[in-house]
């Protein structure tokens, strides 16, 4: 049996996702092909194209791996993306914002080529508007593929803070990411740019989740929780 990985260009996390899960319907759903594609991907060491491909990146991304093309891909592009794999946004809608044909985006997802400076501020605009509804489906796809996630961290005690300290902790981290959120704003926009990339991705750094998106799902799911009458 080979080595697992957690990184990797995206068809060698495929085929260690095969080779630790093997057939997966979840898999076959979210790229949106039927069972038998999958199996020739699986079985046939095929590798998908196009935008199905692409919705394999996020879909390896979204259960643990560290895809190495979308590690390359520039933030506005690497969002955009997102917002597509996540059915919120259509490669033919961002598309024709740009005003450009129907393959430029699919080009440049597959192909890393650069768009042009101001068709990445478009980019980022189209994604903006749509990135808080995608970490929303990011964390309950997250929760529905936990069976198939390559790295699982247990709780431990160490993780256990007193109850009558909480509070007062959480209230001192929110001051600290107050003031540093400031100094982003302050900063260059390129910056800004790498913050929100990083923050809408729910892949692995270094073996662990990254921090900015657990902060980020974890102030949505205490702003959305109900209290309790």
């Amino acid at each position: 049996m080979r080595e697992q990985i957690t990184s990797g260009t995206a068809k060698e996390c495929l085929n260690d996702f095969f080779q630790r899960f093997g057939k997966t319907k979840e898999l076959w759903k979210f790229a949106q092909v039927g069972p038998r594609a999958e199996g020739r991907w699986r079985l046939n060491g095929l590798i998908p194209r196009g935008e199905t491909m692409l919705r394999v990146y996020y879909f390896l991304e979204l259960v643990g791996y560290e895809v190495k093309e979308l590690e390359e891909m520039s933030p506005e592009l690497y969002n955009v993306g997102k917002c597509i794999c996540f059915g919120v946004l259509s490669l033919k809608s961002v598309n024709d914002e740009l005003g450009l044909c129907d393959r430029f985006l699919t080009n440049c997802f597959m192909s890393g080529h650069k768009v042009s400076e101001g068709n990445a501020v478009v980019l980022d605009t189209i994604s903006g508007r749509h990135l808080t509804a995608v970490e929303r489906l990011v964390i309950e796809k997250r929760q529905e593929f936990n069976r198939i996630s390559v790295s699982i961290e247990p709780l431990t005690p160490t993780n256990i803070v007193a109850e009558g300290d909480i509070i007062d902790e959480f209230s001192n981290a929110c001051a600290r990411v107050r003031e540093v959120g400031t100094k982003l704003l302050q900063g260059d926009s390129k910056v800004r740019f790498e913050m929100r990339k990083r923050m809408a991705r729910d892949g692995q750094i270094n073996g662990k989740e990254s921090s900015l998106h657990l902060t980020w799902e974890t102030l949505n799911n205490l702003l959305s929780e109900k209290g309790k009458q």
